[in-house]
C-alpha cells in the first residue's frame, strides 16, 4: 500500500529447512516461508519501521484514529495482511 502518508511493504523470506515431519530421513528439506512487514511514515522518509506480529506498535501510532482503531481492535477472521492493507488505505485518507 502507498499513499500520501504511508507506505506498507511485505518482505517475504523463503527459507530451506530439514523436514520437521521426516525424521528418519535426514536429507528431506521443506521451504518456509516467513513474511515480514515494514512500513514507512512519509514525513520521515529515511525510517522503515518493521511491524510486530501483535499490533500493538500500529495501536498505539493510530490510536487518535477512530475508523483505524475499530480495524485494529476488531474480533472478524480477517488474515493480517487483508487487515494491513486496511489500516493503511484508511490511514492515507
Amino acid at each position: 500500500v502507498s499513499g500520501g502518508k504511508y507506505e506498507l511493504f511485505k518482505y517475504i523470506i523463503d527459507e530451506l529447512r530439514p523436514a520437521a515431519a521426516d525424521v528418519a530421513q535426514s536429507n528431506t528439506r521443506e521451504f518456509e516461508m516467513v513474511t515480514e512487514y515494514y512500513y514507512r511514515d512519509m514525513s520521515n522518509k529515511d525510517e522503515l519501521v518493521k511491524l510486530k506480529k501483535n499490533l500493538k506498535q500500529l495501536k498505539e501510532a493510530f490510536k487518535e484514529n477512530k475508523q483505524v482503531m475499530d480495524i485494529l481492535l476488531s474480533k472478524a477472521e480477517i488474515s493480517l495482511d487483508d487487515k494491513l492493507t486496511a489500516v493503511f488505505t484508511l490511514a492515507n485518507n
